[in-house]
């Protein structure tokens, strides 16, 4: 298994290329429908974020750092990439939002700082979940919000990558054996109770609309998310 250095090491080399920060910031710049259908996913089970101190970790270049801030909440946003730092501050203009280089394992906050947690497209970068949910645990205030968007394991796309068919392989998925249920599995036993969970068909047009037909198949069920509460010392829910 990969240390936590070789995590940071492999998602410099592979994940944090300009080329494909440039994709991803092109669709936000361009509203796509990509990024709608990501923000249409999402969004219900964040809000309302206004007056809240909310935190997303793995933030990189910051787009919905900026949704959110823009929706009222105190938004703090945790990468360890000074470069994708640089292009979320330079895309965030004036507005007043906290950027902050640090590890997901060892967050420079009080316990109990933050509200709202987010986790979008991140959790499959590493490979020490226990921790990483332990630090997203300690900075919650109790009764907090975890949301944690990720794509399944079990999906067309990730079992084609796995055997090498057709699309290239995610060299920066250091950990792509998420699952809905597993996740959840993990989640309650670091302290969290499931308020809600569900799947989604993929960002991609057209190819979604078969999906939503038929998202009770494993393998049309391209990501998952889940909203999860820091349980408060003492409750046995």
């Amino acid at each position: 298994m990969k240390t936590r250095t070789e995590d940071e090491k492999t998602l410099i080399s592979n994940f944090y290329k300009k080329e494909d920060y440039d994709w991803d910031v092109k669709q936000y710049l361009q509203k796509t429908n990509y990024y709608k259908e990501k923000v249409k996913n999402i969004m219900p089970f964040i809000l309302p974020v206004r007056g809240k101190r909310l935190l997303e970790v793995g933030c990189g270049w910051g787009g919905f750092c900026i949704n959110f801030n823009d929706l009222g909440a105190n938004v703090t946003g945790l990468d360890f990439s000074s470069e994708l730092l640089k292009v979320a501050k330079d895309l965030s203009g004036d507005r007043k939002i906290k950027y902050v280089k640090a590890s997901l394992y060892a967050m420079p906050f009080e316990r109990g700082s933050f509200d709202v947690v987010v986790a979008l497209d991140c959790f499959e970068h590493i490979t020490d979940l226990r921790s990483a949910l332990k630090e997203c645990w300690r900075v919650l205030k109790d009764d907090g919000k975890l949301v944690i968007y990720c794509p399944t394991d079990h999906h067309i796309f990730e079992i084609m990558r796995k055997h090498k068919i057709i699309l290239r392989s995610h060299d920066e998925h250091i950990n792509p054996s998420y699952n809905l249920k597993s996740f959840s599995e993990q989640l309650t036993l670091e302290g969290f109770k499931i308020n809600n969970s569900r799947h989604f068909c993929s960002h991609i047009l057209f190819f979604n609309l078969f999906e939503r037909l038929f998202l009770f198949v494993p393998w049309l069920q391209r990501r998952f998310l889940i909203e999860a509460i820091k349980k408060i010392p003492g409750d046995k829910s």
